[in-house]
């Protein structure tokens, strides 16, 4: 078995090799994705996977779904690169000053909504951190320690716009009149961390961090001497508590409850990088043993409503592979199979290819920066599961990108 991981992890370095190499002259703030791309692929050759990914199923070596998911995961790089192009010959970004009592507006108001999300999901998130993250994920099978109610929709949705609080403070921080709010900025922008500790979820304390580095790539250079001792200063305070936080949730689920075919340590790697690692694997099985595809109204639930579709009932997950991370292809597939798979995957390339250059048609840099920092959400979530599982917050998206299209010449920029 150990070859089966082997020869799947050789065909991915090649892959992705050539395409880094074909593809350098072309990005600018993506090449980091390849990084990201080398974690998943490498643990095949350094790791006894035998020992650290149990699938459910004993894997074999398919070249052809190895390949697919390879280009599959290149494919969603296509929006990525269409706005490196667009950002190529920019070299600042600068707020219309016309537009910084609307911006100002803005801030304060998302402030006061993140203050709120955090207050009120804070005691549930003590709570989860009580009982444990082993504790909880059993006990949200059945129940919720959230309440159900609209006010708990409401904080939970303010935590799923961190993309935006992370543009909003690097706006705040190019911006002199604005600059006082780029702590708060800051700290709302983990929201998340907070409205999803209930469930004991990590997720966030990956996608963030990663957002805000991508993001930052593209603001590096409108940031002058005084934003960058800000940041820096920020970063300082706030990285260690964050990763104590990260490390507690990890500690609590892998070191005190080790799989029985690992020591702690090991469990310890495997519920770190194989965050990154399974996804290959999981898709191969996935495309090789899905037998009971869970449906449109599963997978696509907005989707489902629009076409009033009846809910599907094949959505319960009998094998392990059907709930471990195989990135959202996996999900893809399981919805109806080859036909799902194909249709979404063209769908999310093009649909945030086209949105993308349309606003770099249009100079509209705002709208421009609000949508490549849902999409690069999106990707990087896409990398792990398909985030379209609620209703409310997918909507929030499409308003979010269509009301992108209001925001021109409230960000003008340089170029070289």
């Amino acid at each position: 078995m150990e070859l089966y991981f082997f020869s799947v992890s050789v065909v991915l370095i090649i892959i992705w090799g050539l395409a880094y190499i074909k593809l350098n002259i072309y990005l600018i703030t993506s090449k980091g994705y390849f990084f990201l791309l080398l974690l998943m692929a490498l643990a095949g050759i350094v790791l006894p996977m035998n020992r650290y990914l149990d699938l459910g199923y004993t894997p074999t070596f398919s070249l052809s779904n190895t390949i697919l998911f390879a280009f599959l995961l290149l494919s969603a790089l296509y929006p990525w690169i269409v706005f490196d192009k667009g950002i190529k010959r920019i070299n600042q970004f600068i707020v219309n000053p016309y537009y910084y009592s609307y911006l100002r507006t803005a801030a304060i108001i998302m402030i006061l909504l993140s203050i709120y999300a955090m207050a009120y999901t804070l005691p549930y998130a003590i709570i989860g951190y009580t009982m444990g993250a082993g504790e909880v994920r059993a006990y949200i099978l059945d129940d919720s320690i959230l309440p159900d109610s609209p006010l708990t929709t409401v904080a939970v949705g303010v935590g799923f716009l961190a993309p935006l609080y992370i543009v909003m403070f690097f706006l705040c921080l190019i911006t002199p009149v604005l600059k006082k709010y780029s702590a708060w900025m800051f700290i709302t922008s983990l929201t998340y961390l907070v409205t999803s500790a209930p469930a004991q979820a990590r997720d966030g304390f990956i996608m963030i961090p990663l957002t805000y580095y991508f993001v930052y790539r593209v603001f590096r250079n409108s940031l002058d001497s005084d934003a960058i001792r800000k940041l820096n200063k920020l970063i300082k305070v706030f990285i260690p508590i964050v990763l104590l936080f990260l490390l507690i949730i990890t500690v609590d689920r892998f070191y005190k409850d080790s799989n029985e075919s690992l020591n702690q340590i090991e469990s310890m790697i495997a519920g770190t990088w194989g965050y990154f690692f399974q996804q290959p694997y999981v898709f191969d099985v996935t495309i090789q043993h899905q037998v009971y595809f869970h449906g449109i109204s599963y997978r696509f639930p907005l989707l489902g409503q629009i076409m009033n579709l009846p809910p599907s009932t094949n959505h319960i997950l009998d094998f392990k592979f059907e709930w471990m991370f195989g990135t959202m292809y996996a999900s893809f597939y399981s919805a109806t199979g080859w036909s799902s798979l194909i249709i979404a995957s063209l769908f999310f390339m093009l649909s945030w290819a086209l949105v993308l250059k349309n606003h770099i048609m249009k100079h509209n840099y705002l709208g421009l920066l609000v949508v490549f920092s849902l999409y690069l959400y999106f990707l990087i979530s896409g990398l792990f599961y398909l985030r379209l599982s609620a209703v409310s917050v997918t909507i929030t998206y499409l308003i979010i990108i269509v009301f992108s299209y209001f925001l021109n010449n409230i960000i003008t920029v340089q170029n070289d």
